[in-house]
């Protein structure tokens, strides 16, 4: 008995569930099986798609003339001949069935092979369709990343572009300060004032631009020691007496800066400017060591 090939069994499928094989075929498909899953898979499906085509097929009914037909075709194939005027046999009940049998059988057994390459053939396409049906979900599940990717990089770019935006308003407002700050240095009715370092602080200096007109000042200083904790540094015009003007910090090189918008006295009537130490938050009048002074 000659071995078949694996493609040989896919197409033994239905009848093997119409237990119409031939035995030698039968035992050569059982033989194949325990060694092939893919066959084993196979089989039940096809038996599952054998239990629905009876659901398949539409109601009808053989016409009346197929049965005569099909006695005088089997009788012409098998050299039959009768003569017009002859009369026709009546054949028994048990002759009729001797004919049927074996052309029943032989029309079943073509139905059978039918519909076994049928069913094999729509398996065949049911499964084509499900490896392109994942195929199409592992691409959607791509261009889903892929857009949830490009969703991020576009978010990230906006919030760059509104951080670069947020930068650019805070350095155009700076440019507009600074240029402010120039038209009030260069102003001709300004007045300056330099100070100096006292006995706590010798090698500190500071300077103060007074604008009569706009009652406003631009004071900066540089070289002013660290300050404690719990300390401040606060800026006094001298009248008949100190008027606060402000409090500021210095950084780690000891440089200071101040913009006074509203002078407390006009500028007219400052006779001095002092600097000194004060405890944080300032007080209504000085009671610390000055650090500068200027007249």
């Amino acid at each position: 008995m000659t071995s078949m090939a694996h493609e040989e069994f896919e197409d033994l499928y239905g009848l093997y569930v119409l237990g119409s094989l031939t035995p030698a075929e039968q035992a050569q498909l059982e033989t194949h099986l325990p060694g092939c899953a893919t066959c084993r898979e196979s089989i039940p499906q096809v038996r599952e798609v054998f239990a629905m085509l009876p659901y398949s097929l539409p109601l009808t009914s053989p016409p009346p003339e197929g049965k005569q037909k099909l006695l005088e075709k089997i009788q012409r194939e098998e050299g039959l001949r009768f003569e017009e005027q002859k009369p026709r046999h009546r054949r028994t009940k048990e002759e009729k069935r001797r004919f049927l049998v074996p052309l029943l059988t032989l029309a079943a057994a073509c139905l059978v092979l039918f519909l076994g390459r049928y069913t094999f053939l729509l398996y065949r396409e049911v499964s084509l369709l499900k490896e392109e049906l994942v195929q199409q979900q592992k691409e959607t599940d791509l261009w889903k990343n892929q857009l949830t990717r490009q969703k991020l990089e576009n978010d990230l770019l906006k919030n760059q572009l509104a951080q670069q935006q947020q930068d650019l308003n805070a350095l155009r407002g700076e440019l507009v300060k600074l240029r402010d700050y120039m038209t009030l240095l260069t102003a001709p009715s300004v007045k300056t004032v330099n100070l100096v370092g006292s006995a706590k602080s010798r090698e500190a200096r500071g300077k103060i631009f007074l604008d009569p007109i706009q009652h406003r000042a631009l004071f900066y200083a540089y070289h002013l020691p660290s300050i404690p904790p719990g300390k401040t540094y606060q800026l006094w015009v001298i009248k008949d007496k100190p008027v606060n003007a402000g409090i500021f910090s210095v950084d780690s090189e000891g440089n200071a800066f101040l913009e006074i918008s509203e002078l407390p006295v006009e500028v007219e009537k400052i006779k001095a400017i002092a600097v000194t130490l004060e405890p944080a938050g300032g007080l209504p009048q000085p009671s610390g060591d000055k650090y500068l002074v200027g007249s």
